[in-house]
Protein backbone atom coordinates (compact mmCIF):
# COMPACT_ATOMS: atom_id res chain seq x y z
CA UNK A 1 0.00 0.00 0.00
CA UNK A 2 2.94 2.37 0.44
CA UNK A 3 3.47 2.69 -3.32
CA UNK A 4 -0.18 3.53 -3.97
CA UNK A 5 -0.17 6.06 -1.15
CA UNK A 6 2.88 7.79 -2.60
CA UNK A 7 1.35 7.78 -6.11
CA UNK A 8 -1.87 9.28 -4.72
CA UNK A 9 0.16 11.97 -2.95
CA UNK A 10 2.07 12.87 -6.13
CA UNK A 11 -1.12 12.85 -8.22
CA UNK A 12 -2.89 15.18 -5.80
CA UNK A 13 -0.13 17.76 -6.37
CA UNK A 14 -0.29 17.59 -10.20
CA UNK A 15 -3.02 19.69 -11.85
CA UNK A 16 -2.75 17.71 -15.11
CA UNK A 17 -3.63 14.45 -13.34
CA UNK A 18 -6.53 16.13 -11.55
CA UNK A 19 -7.79 17.54 -14.87
CA UNK A 20 -7.73 14.11 -16.54
CA UNK A 21 -9.49 12.51 -13.58
CA UNK A 22 -12.54 14.70 -14.23
CA UNK A 23 -13.21 12.63 -17.37
CA UNK A 24 -15.70 9.85 -16.58
CA UNK A 25 -13.98 6.46 -16.65
CA UNK A 26 -10.44 7.81 -16.16
CA UNK A 27 -8.98 6.61 -12.88
CA UNK A 28 -5.89 7.71 -10.99
CA UNK A 29 -3.38 5.27 -12.50
CA UNK A 30 -4.58 5.89 -16.06
CA UNK A 31 -4.33 9.67 -15.62
CA UNK A 32 -0.87 9.36 -14.08
CA UNK A 33 0.33 7.15 -16.95
CA UNK A 34 -0.92 9.53 -19.63
CA UNK A 35 0.67 12.53 -17.91
CA UNK A 36 3.94 10.62 -17.59
CA UNK A 37 3.96 9.52 -21.23
CA UNK A 38 3.20 12.96 -22.68
CA UNK A 39 5.20 15.00 -20.15
CA UNK A 40 5.22 18.53 -21.64
CA UNK A 41 2.18 18.75 -23.92
CA UNK A 42 3.05 22.26 -25.04
CA UNK A 43 5.44 20.71 -27.57
CA UNK A 44 2.40 19.61 -29.60
CA UNK A 45 0.73 22.37 -31.61
CA UNK A 46 -2.20 20.27 -32.86
CA UNK A 47 -4.13 17.12 -32.01
CA UNK A 48 -2.72 15.63 -35.22
CA UNK A 49 0.79 15.89 -33.80
CA UNK A 50 -0.33 14.02 -30.68
CA UNK A 51 -1.84 11.32 -32.89
CA UNK A 52 1.38 11.01 -34.86
CA UNK A 53 3.42 10.86 -31.65
CA UNK A 54 1.53 7.80 -30.42
CA UNK A 55 1.09 6.17 -33.83
CA UNK A 56 -2.66 6.63 -34.24
CA UNK A 57 -2.45 8.12 -37.73
CA UNK A 58 -3.07 6.16 -40.93
CA UNK A 59 -0.26 4.89 -43.11
CA UNK A 60 -0.03 6.73 -46.40
CA UNK A 61 0.36 4.84 -49.66
CA UNK A 62 1.22 7.08 -52.63
CA UNK A 63 1.78 5.97 -56.20
CA UNK A 64 1.61 8.53 -58.96
CA UNK A 65 -1.77 10.20 -58.72
CA UNK A 66 -3.20 7.60 -56.33
CA UNK A 67 -3.10 8.28 -52.62
CA UNK A 68 -4.55 5.78 -50.14
CA UNK A 69 -4.69 5.68 -46.37
CA UNK A 70 -4.11 2.38 -44.61
CA UNK A 71 -4.25 1.16 -41.03
CA UNK A 72 -2.64 3.07 -38.18
CA UNK A 73 1.14 3.32 -38.26
CA UNK A 74 1.66 1.91 -34.74
CA UNK A 75 4.80 4.00 -34.34
CA UNK A 76 5.21 5.55 -30.92
CA UNK A 77 4.31 4.35 -27.49
CA UNK A 78 2.29 1.13 -27.48
CA UNK A 79 1.17 1.63 -23.86
CA UNK A 80 -0.47 4.99 -24.61
CA UNK A 81 -2.29 3.52 -27.63
CA UNK A 82 -3.60 0.61 -25.56
CA UNK A 83 -4.69 2.97 -22.77
CA UNK A 84 -6.58 5.14 -25.25
CA UNK A 85 -8.35 2.05 -26.56
CA UNK A 86 -9.28 1.16 -22.97
CA UNK A 87 -10.66 4.67 -22.52
CA UNK A 88 -12.62 4.18 -25.74
CA UNK A 89 -14.15 0.96 -24.39
CA UNK A 90 -14.92 2.48 -20.98
CA UNK A 91 -16.29 5.81 -22.21
CA UNK A 92 -19.70 4.56 -23.40
CA UNK A 93 -20.19 2.93 -20.02
CA UNK A 94 -19.62 6.09 -17.96
CA UNK A 95 -20.16 9.04 -20.30
CA UNK A 96 -23.64 9.66 -21.78
CA UNK A 97 -22.29 11.74 -24.69
CA UNK A 98 -19.78 9.01 -25.59
CA UNK A 99 -22.59 6.42 -25.36
CA UNK A 100 -24.77 8.42 -27.78
CA UNK A 101 -21.84 8.88 -30.18
CA UNK A 102 -20.98 5.17 -30.05
CA UNK A 103 -24.60 4.17 -30.70
CA UNK A 104 -24.84 6.60 -33.62
CA UNK A 105 -21.58 5.38 -35.20
CA UNK A 106 -22.17 1.67 -34.59
CA UNK A 107 -25.75 1.72 -35.86
CA UNK A 108 -27.05 0.29 -32.58
CA UNK A 109 -24.79 -2.78 -32.56
CA UNK A 110 -22.98 -3.43 -29.31
CA UNK A 111 -19.59 -4.38 -30.75
CA UNK A 112 -18.13 -2.75 -33.82
CA UNK A 113 -14.41 -2.72 -33.00
CA UNK A 114 -13.32 -0.73 -36.06
CA UNK A 115 -15.91 1.95 -35.39
CA UNK A 116 -14.90 2.11 -31.72
CA UNK A 117 -11.27 2.64 -32.70
CA UNK A 118 -12.42 5.33 -35.12
CA UNK A 119 -14.37 7.01 -32.30
CA UNK A 120 -11.34 6.74 -30.00
CA UNK A 121 -9.09 8.37 -32.59
CA UNK A 122 -11.57 11.16 -33.26
CA UNK A 123 -12.21 11.99 -29.61
CA UNK A 124 -10.00 14.73 -28.27
CA UNK A 125 -8.82 15.00 -24.71
CA UNK A 126 -7.48 18.39 -23.78
CA UNK A 127 -4.27 17.61 -21.93
CA UNK A 128 -3.18 21.21 -21.74
CA UNK A 129 -3.30 22.76 -18.30
CA UNK A 130 -1.62 25.63 -16.59
CA UNK A 131 2.17 25.28 -16.60
CA UNK A 132 3.58 23.99 -13.36
CA UNK A 133 5.25 26.64 -11.25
Amino acid sequence: MQVQDKLDELAAADARVQSLRTIPGVGPRLAETIVTMFDDVTRFATAGQVGAYIGMVPKEYDSGETARSGRITRHGNRLVRSLLVEIGWASPRYNPLARQTFQRISGGLKCRFGKLIEMTKSSRVNLRTEPRG
